[in-house]
């Protein structure tokens, strides 16, 4: 009787703790990402350098069902970001059945905007308002969340198998956002100078389907840039799960694709832009820790070994030189900065604090951005050998 008296005290204790250690916790991130955030449907209503959320109306939604909307900043000058979210994605039954959560297992793609983690990202990397040392501080932004684990191109609402007794819906809405974000973007922002479209992660493939359509909205700016930030998959697996979400990259953006996505993607927007003047951007992890994992996973590899590692890297810097080769407006930053002890390196720049950490052959990554897209200087940062 006494033993179990000492168990259930004991596990009551550890409850209480842990209530302490998240109430803690929710309150640290309140004060420091306590971001204020104003929900402002037109963009010249809006304040300068306050990040603003737009509801986009009821046809946009996240793939379980929840409301879905952008985040907007108004800059001090005529420039334009459009940022495109990363946050994997799904290819199959068990893949798309199991979202990220809390379960540090369910890792797949996000099914919902969390408000906190935006909150926390305005503080980091490119959106950072408050920081001198930011090239872009000064520049609008729209901000296109990302949650529905088709790279924000699938139509379709599927519902796949979780178990034997059970199945989840999941709304591949990403067309259908994308699409409204752009129409929202055109109706309130203009006399743009530059535009340049960024994405990270599964935002970098957004980012350059989407990049001639962006183009075509704004013919009246002077130069476009669009910067894919790690974004390196070539697996047939996702060419079927291309089709699984329904997006008909021909009949949208013209576009055939190819096991290598992004270079697909980077020969039908060179073809479709013409004599629009664009330069495009990639940054590379030579070792990245959640790409090569994430690889393994849909090509079915259970064996996160080295040779995962060394195949991925030598399969991504032949298709960087390859795109180097082929593209005169192309240019690199490719980075082995801050390798683990498991000989990895971390994954994604623009949008968190390896923006102003990471450097190569003594550039960091923002300076090489700023020489690019600010002063027009394009070059290339990093060995592909």
């Amino acid at each position: 009787m006494i033993k179990k008296i000492i168990k259930i005290s004991a596990i009551v204790l550890l409850s209480i703790i842990i209530a302490i250690v998240l109430l803690g916790g929710f309150l640290w991130l309140k004060v420091k990402y306590g971001t204020e955030i104003t929900q402002i449907q037109s963009f010249n209503e809006t304040q300068p350098y306050i990040w603003n959320k737009v509801d986009l109306g009821d046809h946009c939604k996240c793939s379980d069902g929840s409301d879905y909307w952008i985040y907007t900043k108004k800059g001090k000058s005529n420039n334009l970001i459009i940022h495109f979210q990363g946050g994997g994605a799904c290819w199959d039954d068990y893949s798309c059945s199991n979202p990220l959560v809390l379960n540090p297992f369910m890792v797949y793609y996000l099914p919902r905007i969390n408000e906190w983690f935006f909150k926390a990202q305005f503080s980091k990397g490119i959106m950072r308002n408050d920081f001198q040392e930011n090239p872009f501080k000064d520049w609008n932004i729209v901000y296109i969340p990302y949650c529905t684990a088709d790279l924000h191109i699938g139509n379709a609402v599927n519902s796949y198998s979780v178990d034997e007794h059970s199945e989840k819906v999941v709304r591949h809405n990403g067309k259908v956002n994308v699409q409204n974000a752009l129409k929202w973007t055109r109706n309130n922002i203009s006399n743009t100078k530059k535009v340049f479209i960024t994405g990270e992660s599964a935002g970098g493939f957004g980012s350059i389907f989407w990049t001639p359509a962006i183009v075509s909205l704004f013919p009246e700016a002077d130069r476009y840039y669009q910067l894919s930030d790690c974004s390196f998959i070539d697996s047939e697996v996702l060419l079927d799960a291309v089709k699984l979400w329904n997006a008909e990259p021909m009949e949208t953006f013209g576009l055939e694709m190819g096991t290598d996505i992004i270079n697909s993607a980077l020969r039908t927007a060179e073809d479709k832009l013409g004599d629009r003047e664009i330069i495009f951007l990639q940054s590379y992890s030579k070792f990245d820790e959640i790409l090569i994992d994430f690889v393994a996973a849909i090509n079915n590899n259970t064996i996160k070994n080295e040779d995962n590692t060394n195949a991925w890297s030598n399969a991504m810097l032949r298709a960087v030189s390859n795109n180097s080769t082929t593209f005169d407006n192309y240019f690199y930053y490719v980075t082995d900065w801050n390798k683990n002890k498991k000989g990895k390196t971390p994954h994604t720049f623009i949008v968190y604090n390896p923006f102003y950490e990471c450097i190569e052959d003594e550039i960091i990554f923002k300076d090489w951005l700023n020489d690019c897209v600010v002063e027009d200087n394009p070059y290339s940062v990093g060995s592909i050998e």
